[in-house]
């Protein structure tokens, strides 16, 4: 069980961390490709300004599908390691994890769909609606990234505690199998050479009735 419960936390443990990382690092990217976006689109009378924008558009789509692509990927991962999280206490905070990561899927959803929009409006002059739309980028976009490195943060002290109380559990199970070894060397010890002794009386006994017997006299008698 303690085997299971070390080799648990390495199978999922370190790969949900770093791929949670990595989606934390493609969010923020996202927030810079957004803000030179909406730079680009507010000053489109310049041709090259429009390069730019359709630039900055295929880069956060780009990484839209790889954040969706990773959330889906850290969804499978706990979904999968409930079952071999080595505890009861482990497999409750990858459901809770999971739940997490499925609100946050939903949030980058409407979050991209907000963004893709906003920059359509670019192309029909609809400034008004942009300024309107990027305050709401702005808070969708930080509690994003606010969720997205709580998680982090969250999923290190997980595995930093479930691998103390792993190595815990390993350390009180080598104690006790010493204390069982001490144990039963003190006390087979003893019993074995009692018994080895009585055997070896027995066996000088019989030995000495056979010489007896040998000897013709019949009339003793055999212990």
């Amino acid at each position: 069980m303690i085997s299971n419960e070390l080799d648990g936390i390495s199978n999922y443990g370190v790969p949900l961390l770093r791929k949670i990382s990595t989606i934390t690092e493609h969010q923020l990217e996202q927030n810079i490709h957004i803000e030179r976006g909406i730079r680009y689109g507010l000053s489109l009378a310049d041709p090259e300004t429009q390069k730019n924008l359709d630039v900055e558009i295929a880069t956060f789509s780009r990484l839209s599908h790889e954040i969706d692509s990773e959330l889906e990927d850290a969804q499978k991962l706990l979904t999968s390691s409930v079952t071999s999280s080595g505890t009861e206490d482990n497999s409750k905070m990858l459901i809770q994890f999971a739940n997490t990561i499925a609100l946050i899927g939903t949030a980058h959803r409407d979050y991209e769909h907000l963004v893709l929009e906003t920059f359509s409006l670019f192309s029909t002059d609809q400034v008004d609606l942009v300024t309107e739309n990027v305050r709401t980028i702005e808070l969708k976009g930080a509690k994003l990234n606010e969720q997205l490195i709580s998680l982090v943060f969250k999923l290190g002290k997980f595995i930093q505690r479930a691998s103390s109380r792993a190595l815990e559990h390993e350390q009180r199970a080598m104690t006790l199998l010493a204390f069982m070894t001490a144990a039963t060397i003190f006390i087979g010890v003893p019993t074995s050479l009692a018994v080895s002794k009585n055997i070896i009386q027995r066996i000088q006994t019989a030995s000495v009735n056979l010489e007896i017997i040998s000897s013709g006299d019949l009339t003793r008698s055999i212990t």
